[in-house]
């Protein structure tokens, strides 16, 4: 009884971290994204601003 109680949790423990795995990954795959559509407009920017300062 004891063992199939361990074994159940682990299963549990092994789901909950792939799940963790699967959601940290999405965040930081939306924030790679966010991160590069900042940085296009940031040189957008510098493109369009650069000329007319100098």
């Amino acid at each position: 009884m004891n063992m199939k109680k361990s074994v159940i949790l682990n299963v549990n423990i092994a789901e909950s971290n792939i799940l963790w795995c699967n959601i940290s990954s999405t965040i930081w795959s939306y924030a790679d994204l966010k991160l590069k559509d900042i940085q296009s407009r940031f040189n957008k920017y510098v493109l369009y601003f650069l000329p007319l300062m100098i």
